[in-house]
């Protein structure tokens, strides 16, 4: 768990610094498209990191279910064999 944590962080790190030198070279760009990609590039900065933290806390509800249901289970089978 510790290691995807980690490649998650790195991940949304480096996605972020593109987004923000991305963000920061289109401002300076004349023209309507280049300033239609830098609203999308700081609309991104603000949603992958939400997305990121959504997407950590499910996978640890499952992990937390999955292991409470193994658990649950694992007491039924000795509960059976006694």
């Amino acid at each position: 768990m510790k290691k995807v944590r980690q490649v998650l962080a790195i991940i949304g790190i480096v996605l972020l610094v593109a987004l923000y030198v991305s963000a920061m070279v289109l401002a300076f760009m004349d023209g309507e498209r280049a300033q239609a990609l830098m609203r999308a590039a700081i609309f991104c900065t603000f949603v992958v990191p939400i997305m990121l933290w959504v997407y950590t806390f499910i996978f640890k509800l499952v992990k937390d279910r999955k292991n409470e249901s193994d658990t649950y289970h694992n007491s039924d089978d000795a509960s059976n064999e006694e």
